[in-house]
């Protein structure tokens, strides 16, 4: 069960559960049904109830973010992070060029991309987070390269079926 506000999304494999939620929810709070769902804060859903298949992505979200960026029509990458060889930077913070608040607001969104449809950016991810508070130029380079490789791989999904999940660029 998921609530946001004054959306939420509820799914269970067992149906008398599910619509006990659904009873309890609407006995005290009021409740619109809008299955099945299509998309619920950024995360779109895409099923087949014939072979009982999911598709997970976050294409319109990705598009929405690259363009708030003005990198909707940048060139994109095939990996989300260059080989770092050094450990240790002499670079000054940043300060000026590029504030702490927004660089933080963008690993936010990029977190919230990687935890509903893109595994593969987590180590990226991961590594920038740690410099949140103390953000230097190769820093800003670095998150800006995610958003190139995300250009190219906005189109790949999450993909489950009775056999488990698998990232998959093939949609309905």
């Amino acid at each position: 069960m998921a609530i946001h506000v004054d959306d939420g999304l509820g799914g269970s494999n067992l149906k008398n559960f599910l619509s006990w939620v659904k009873t309890s929810i609407l006995e005290e709070f009021g409740l619109k049904n809008l299955d099945p769902v299509k998309c619920f804060l950024g995360v779109c859903f895409e099923q087949s109830w014939v072979t009982k298949e999911l598709w997970l992505h976050q294409r319109d979200y990705i598009k929405c973010l690259l363009s708030d960026f003005g990198l909707s029509s940048c060139n994109c990458i095939s990996t989300s992070m260059e080989l770092d060889k050094s450990t240790v930077s002499t670079d000054p913070p940043l300060d000026s060029l590029f504030p702490c608040s927004e660089y933080q607001a963008l690993v936010g969104h990029l977190l919230f991309i990687l935890l509903f449809s893109c595994p593969d950016i987590s180590f990226t991810i991961n590594r920038l987070t740690q410099h949140n508070s103390y953000l230097q130029q190769r820093h800003f380079l670095a998150i800006k390269r995610v958003l190139h490789y995300l250009t190219g791989s906005c189109d790949l999904c999450l993909h489950f079926n009775s056999q488990g999940g698998t990232i998959s660029n093939q949609l309905e």
